[in-house]
């Protein structure tokens, strides 16, 4: 799908694959989180995204991400803003007991999911943008267990056309534009 930002890209462009490794101050920042006021806590950490954004752009970067600096680890902020999940199945990696978090209930969408930073990064930069969200089936694969929640079918329906940010689908009012809205609709 071709837009304004996107047509002119090179053919071969370039484009950040994964996270950018965090400074000490993003990982020091990301663990006092609970003990800061959520509004310092955003604008600090808007600060920093604001950094792995000219960084990219100075190193000549054509498609930048906000370096999914706001997350601690890929999935689990995602399964923070959806809810549904709790870290209830133990396994030992390492000599070292964990608990791997599994789908117990419905899946309750309190708001668009990552909008925000998505809008921030596009707002931020006049390259065009990326930002990465886990797929339906990694969550499916990794986070369900059959012994620990209901079937599948009765938790939620997730489809790639819910799935999505808001951004485009404001900006023109296509049906084909219109698949980016972000929503996670649930089975009755």
């Amino acid at each position: 799908m071709r837009t304004e930002r996107t047509s002119k890209l090179p053919h071969f462009y370039t484009h950040v694959i994964g996270s950018l490794p965090r400074p000490q101050a993003v990982r020091d920042l990301l663990a006092r989180r609970a003990q800061m006021p959520p509004e310092r806590f955003t604008a600090a950490l808007d600060d920093m995204v604001r950094f792995a954004i000219r960084l990219q752009e100075q190193a000549g970067i054509d498609v930048v991400s906000d370096g999914e600096w706001r997350r601690v680890q890929y999935v689990d902020e995602f399964l923070d803003r959806i809810g549904g999940f709790e870290p209830i199945d133990r396994y030992e990696h390492q000599g070292e007991v964990k608990y791997r978090r599994v789908i117990v209930r419905r899946l309750e969408l309190r708001e668009a999911v990552f909008a925000r930073d998505a809008e921030f990064l596009r707002a931020n930069t006049d390259r065009c943008t990326k930002f990465a969200l886990p797929s339906p089936f990694l969550i499916a694969i990794r986070y369900w267990k059959p012994n620990t929640a209901q079937p599948p079918t009765q938790l939620t329906s997730i489809s790639w056309s819910t799935w999505r940010m808001p951004l485009r689908a404001r900006r023109r009012r296509s049906p084909r534009r219109a698949l980016t809205s972000c929503s996670l609709t649930t089975r009755r």
